[in-house]
């Protein structure tokens, strides 16, 4: 008992020190008249624009991420409906809204598709997965962004903090496409000189994960093809919506080309886990990028869009409740068995 109490004290504090700094950031952006909060009305105000996001988040963007979360483990050999990998990556959505810090989306998933499953999926097969989906994504923000900026490539280049970030989606595209290319090289097996490097190499231990997670998926061309496809589309479904409430909310204008750049890079800021749908910090990269483009009020689109997104997330408490009272889809919700700690 005493050795949990300073974990969980490590873990309140943490929370508090994240809580912290949002609330500074914020407090920061609407002091400094970065964030105009009274434009939160247009949530109501503006009912047709707040259904569309909603609608395309819900209906779109997690139906399609499902679809590849579902070809992703069909290559791991585990067949499952996509009903019920939607509504365990709804239930994952509600827990890291309401929990941040405690739950994350991707724990979520792994544990009710294995406890779905009777176990018949294991932790390895859903971390290659999971592994696999986080990089599909990544490379799909990065290619969008590196086209953006070829497109915008005069204007952007002039802009010393965007020209810095531009030599960076280049270099990280560029790895990523080496590493693709070392992927389904004819490697041997049992003699893979990549494993060797990787192992003398700082955290050798993740790189080998990632490594040999994607060489797994070597016979499955098709499955990891259709991911960065699926990737690509739901990156250019999150540009749409940003042009969208930008054309409502925001002040000035930016070609579309822009878009293709601030928003996957802008999206990539909020994994920094500070707050639920990376609050703080998205606030802070969508002002600076959509700034540097030439349009006022980036972080008023930022907040716009994550109240909504954390919306989608809320109402799926109403799966998760359903399912406890019914018992009509997760077993992982059976007496017996702990709730998710992920």
């Amino acid at each position: 008992m005493t050795s949990k109490s300073p974990n969980k004290a490590k873990k309140y504090l943490l929370i508090f020190i994240k809580a912290t700094l949002v609330f500074a950031i914020i407090y920061y952006l609407v002091h400094s008249d970065k964030l105009d909060l009274s434009k939160l009305s247009l949530l109501y105000l503006n009912p047709g624009l707040t259904l569309t996001v909603f609608l395309c988040i819900f209906l779109g963007m997690n139906l399609v991420a499902t679809y590849r979360w579902q070809l992703l483990m069909e290559a791991q050999g585990q067949k499952i409906p996509l009903k019920t990998l939607f509504n365990i990556i709804w239930v994952g959505q509600f827990f890291s809204t309401v929990l941040p810090g405690t739950f994350s989306l991707d724990g979520v998933k792994a544990y009710y598709v294995i406890k779905e499953t009777r176990n018949r999926a294991t932790k390895t097969q859903c971390l290659t997965a999971l592994i696999v989906e986080r990089i599909s994504g990544m490379a799909a923000m990065l290619t969008l962004s590196a086209t953006g900026l070829l497109w915008y490539f005069d204007v952007a280049m002039q802009v010393p903090g965007i020209k810095i970030l531009g030599i960076f989606v280049f270099a990280v595209l560029a790895g990523i496409l080496v590493f693709f290319g070392l992927i389904f090289f004819p490697f041997d097996h049992q003699n893979d000189p990549l494993v060797r490097l990787l192992l003398r190499l700082p955290l050798n231990s993740v790189t080998t994960r990632i490594y040999q997670a994607f060489r797994q998926y070597r016979l499955h061309k098709k499955a990891l093809v259709m991911g960065l496809l699926i990737s690509l589309l739901v990156q250019a479904s999150l540009i749409f919506l940003f042009f969208l409430i930008a054309q409502v909310l925001c002040k000035g204008s930016m070609p579309v080309s822009a878009y293709l750049f601030t928003v996957p890079i802008g999206e990539l800021s909020t994994i920094v886990p500070l707050g639920p749908g990376g609050i703080g910090v998205g606030h802070v990269a969508y002002d600076y990028l959509f700034g540097a483009m030439g349009m006022q009020g980036g972080a008023d689109a930022f907040n716009h869009f994550t109240i909504i997104r954390l919306l989608v997330g809320l109402f799926g408490g109403i799966p998760y409740l359903l399912f406890l009272q019914q018992g009509v889809r997760f077993q992982a919700d059976e007496p017996g068995i702990e709730t998710p700690n992920a």
